[in-house]
């Protein structure tokens, strides 16, 4: 692991940075309809309607789970205080 007092570690900072900025936008023409249909996808993920609801069939349910309100944590039964004092 790098870490900040690593002597290249300014270098891999800066070589980090040129790669990110050195990325272009893509051409919307590479989205042909190859791109969406093509082989290279796994588990015939196409980009067509049936395939994508069958891969993200379970998202509304994560997103109502993420967003539900928290549940209240049981909490132990609570006793009232002894009141009864000993006698003298």
């Amino acid at each position: 692991m790098t870490t900040t007092t690593d002597p290249d570690y300014a270098e891999q900072v800066r070589a980090f940075e040129s790669a990110v900025f050195a990325q272009r936008n893509v051409a919307a023409d590479h989205y042909d309809d190859e791109y969406f249909t093509a082989d290279w996808r796994e588990d015939d993920n196409v980009y067509e309607l049936e395939s994508r609801r069958r891969i993200e069939a379970r998202n509304p349910a994560l997103v109502d789970d993420l967003n539900a309100p928290p549940r209240p944590t049981p909490s132990r039964e609570r006793r009232p205080p002894n009141l009864t004092t000993a006698g003298p």
